[in-house]
C-alpha cells in the first residue's frame, strides 16, 4: 500500500510542474497584437504632398496664342497699320488661392505707314515704320476660377505689357532732290531702340477665339483691334 501511495505522489507532482511551465502566458499574445496594430496604422513614408493647383484662366500656363490686328488710329487717318504677333504663358499666381494672374512673353511685329498728298503742289510724301517689340505679359482673365463672377465677364480677359522695341524709320518723297536730302542726312542714322508698352482687353466667343482692343506705344502711340486665337 504504501508503495501505491508513493507512485500517486509522483503522477500528482509531474502534473502540476506540467501546468506551470508548460503553458503559453496569455500576456505575451495580447501584446504582440497591440504591437501589430500598432505598426499597421504607422504612414508611409513615401507618401508624396500634392502638386500645387492651376486655377482656370485664360492664359493659364502653358498657353500659346497667336493675334493679328489692325491700327485703328492709322485707318482713321488715311494710314495703315498691322500688327502681327504670338505669346506664350509661362506661370501663374495666385491671390487667396483664388484669384490667378498669369504672367508669360510676347513678340509682337508691327508695319505702319501714312502718306501726305499737296495736290496744289503736285507733290507727295510718306513715312513707314517697320519694327519688333519683346515683352514681358501679365494676365487677368480668371474665367470660373470666381464662383461669383457673371458669366459675360467669365469671357474677358485684361493684359498689359512692357518691354523693349527696334523700330527702322524711312521716307519717300514724290520730289527726287528732296528724296536725295534726306537720304543724305537723315537716312545714315541708326535705327531706334527703345521701351515699349502694350495693354488692352480681350473678349472670347469661344475658349480658343476672341476679339481685342488695344493700345501700345512703339515711338508712337496707336490703338489695335486685332483677332486672337489660343492652341
Amino acid at each position: 500500500m504504501a508503495v501505491k501511495k508513493f507512485g500517486w505522489l509522483v503522477v500528482m507532482v509531474v502534473l502540476m510542474v506540467e501546468g506551470m511551465y508548460g503553458a503559453t502566458p496569455p500576456s505575451t499574445k495580447s501584446s504582440t497584437k497591440v504591437t501589430n496594430t500598432t505598426t499597421s496604422k504607422t504612414p508611409s513614408s513615401s507618401q508624396k504632398t500634392p502638386a500645387k493647383e492651376v486655377l482656370d484662366s485664360h492664359y493659364k500656363p502653358g498657353t500659346f496664342a497667336v493675334n493679328v490686328g489692325i491700327d485703328l488710329w492709322a485707318f482713321a487717318i488715311g494710314g495703315f497699320g498691322f500688327y502681327p504677333g504670338a505669346e506664350l504663358s509661362l506661370g501663374q499666381y495666385a491671390i487667396e488661392n483664388q484669384i490667378p494672374l498669369d504672367f508669360g512673353v510676347a513678340v509682337q511685329g508691327f508695319y505702319y505707314t501714312y502718306s501726305y498728298d499737296y495736290y496744289y503742289y503736285n507733290y507727295s510724301w510718306r513715312y513707314n515704320y517697320l519694327g519688333v517689340g519683346v515683352f514681358g505679359v501679365a494676365h487677368f482673365g480668371p474665367k470660373k476660377s470666381i464662383p461669383t463672377l457673371p458669366e459675360f465677364l467669365e469671357r474677358v480677359d485684361f493684359y498689359a505689357g512692357i518691354g523693349l522695341f527696334f523700330r527702322s524709320v524711312w521716307y519717300n518723297f514724290s520730289d527726287p532732290e528732296v528724296q536725295s536730302w534726306y537720304d543724305t542726312y537723315f537716312n545714315q542714322k541708326p535705327s531706334l531702340i527703345g521701351f515699349a508698352s502694350i495693354g488692352g482687353v480681350t473678349y472670347f466667343l469661344t475658349d480658343k477665339f476672341g476679339i481685342r482692343l488695344d493700345g501700345s506705344y512703339y515711338g508712337y502711340g496707336g490703338a489695335t483691334l486685332s483677332i486672337v486665337l489660343k492652341f
